[in-house]
C-alpha cells in the first residue's frame, strides 16, 4: 500500500520511510445470490405431470359437455339448473322437466317422420307391380304341373320356347286341347322346336319372317292306321287354335278326303289361312313309308 505521506510502498501501520500512520484497508464481502425466479424447482417430475393431468381432465370433461349438448341436451341442463343455489327451486324444476318433455316430444316425432317414407315406398312398389305388362312369362317345365307364384292362374303365360310364337301357340293348345305337347326341345335353327302330343311326334316352325310366310306345324302320324287315327285327333285340335273359324264339320271334311284319295295332297285350303298337306302310308319295296300332315297358317304371327 502506498504512503499517503511519501508516496513509498510500505507495510504496516505506519510508512517505514516518513513515519506516517498508513490508511486502514477495506474488506470486500462478497455474496453469492442464488436463488430461482418463478415456481419451485420440479422435484422428479411431479409438477410437470399434476399439470398434464389436470389439462387432459380439463379436456375430457369439455368433450362430455359437448356430447351431453348434442345428443341429450336435457342432462348437462340439469346438471347446471342443480348446481344454481340463487334460483327458486319451483323454477329450477320447471326448466328441468320442461326440457326433458321437450327432449322426448322431439324424439317421438323423428320416428313419426321415420314411418311416412316405409309406407310411400310400399305404395309405390303396389303400383309398379300392377303396372307390369301382362305379357311377362315365368319360365316352367311342359311336365310339370305346378309352379309357385303369388299371380293367379288367369293372369301367367307360361314359357315354353324362347320364340314368342312357337311359346303361344303351345300355351293355346295346352289350354284348349284334350292333349298337352311334351318333351318340347329346340331345333338346329331359332325358330324351330320340337315335342309330342297324343303319341305323335310334332316339329314347330316360326317361319312369318321366312320364306314360308307363316308359322308351319308337322304332325308325323306313324305307319299303321291306329296312329295315323292319333295324328287326326292332334291335326283336328291344332287347327281350332291356328284359326278359331274353323269349324268340326271342316275339320271332317279334311279328314274324309285324306282317307278316301289316300294319295299326296298338296295346297289343301281348310280356310283362308290355312292350308294343308297330306303324306300318306305308302307300301315299298322295303317297307312302309310314315304319314304325316303339314299345316301353313299365315295368320298366327
Amino acid at each position: 500500500m502506498k504512503c499517503p505521506n511519501c508516496g513509498a510502498e510500505a507495510k504496516g501501520k505506519f510508512c517505514e520511510y516518513c513515519g506516517s500512520e498508513m490508511p486502514k484497508e477495506k474488506t470486500t464481502i462478497n455474496i453469492t445470490n442464488n436463488y430461482y425466479v418463478g415456481t419451485e424447482k420440479p422435484q422428479n417430475g411431479k409438477s410437470q405431470s399434476t399439470a398434464n393431468s389436470q389439462v387432459k381432465g380439463s379436456k375430457k370433461h369439455t368433450w362430455l359437455w359437448v356430447l351431453g349438448w348434442i345428443c341429450i341436451f336435457p342432462v348437462p341442463l340439469t346438471i347446471l339448473m342443480l348446481r344454481k343455489k340463487n334460483m327458486k327451486p319451483a323454477v329450477k324444476y320447471g326448466i328441468i322437466a320442461a326440457a326433458w318433455l321437450l327432449f322426448f316430444v322431439i324424439g317421438m316425432s323423428g320416428n313419426s317422420k321415420t314411418d311416412v317414407p316405409s309406407q310411400t315406398e310400399s305404395v309405390g312398389i303396389t303400383e309398379t307391380t300392377d303396372a307390369l305388362p301382362t305379357d311377362n312369362t315365368i319360365t316352367k317345365q311342359p311336365t310339370d304341373s305346378t309352379f309357385t307364384n303369388d299371380t293367379t292362374t288367369e293372369d301367367v303365360v307360361l314359357s315354353y320356347a324362347e320364340d314368342q310364337v312357337v311359346n303361344r301357340f303351345i300355351s293355346e293348345f295346352n289350354a284348349q286341347s284334350a292333349f298337352e305337347i311334351t318333351d318340347i326341345s329346340k331345333g338346329n335353327i331359332r325358330t324351330k322346336y320340337f315335342g309330342s302330343a297324343n303319341g305323335r311326334y310334332l316339329e314347330m316352325i316360326n317361319a312369318n319372317d321366312a320364306g314360308a310366310e307363316a308359322f308351319c306345324l308337322t304332325i308325323n302320324g306313324g305307319q299303321e292306321d291306329s296312329e295315323k287315327q292319333s295324328m287326326y285327333e292332334v291335326f283336328r285340335e291344332a287347327v281350332k287354335v291356328l284359326d278359331s273359324s274353323i269349324t268340326d264339320d271342316m275339320i271332317d271334311a279334311a279328314i274324309s278326303e285324306f282317307n278316301n284319295k289316300d294319295v299326296l295332297i298338296e295346297g289343301y285350303v281348310l280356310s283362308d289361312c290355312i292350308t294343308i298337306t297330306f303324306v300318306p302310308i305308302k307300301e315299298l319295296s322295303y317297307g312302309k313309308t310314315s304319314c304325316r300332315i303339314d299345316i301353313n297358317a299365315s295368320n298366327y304371327k
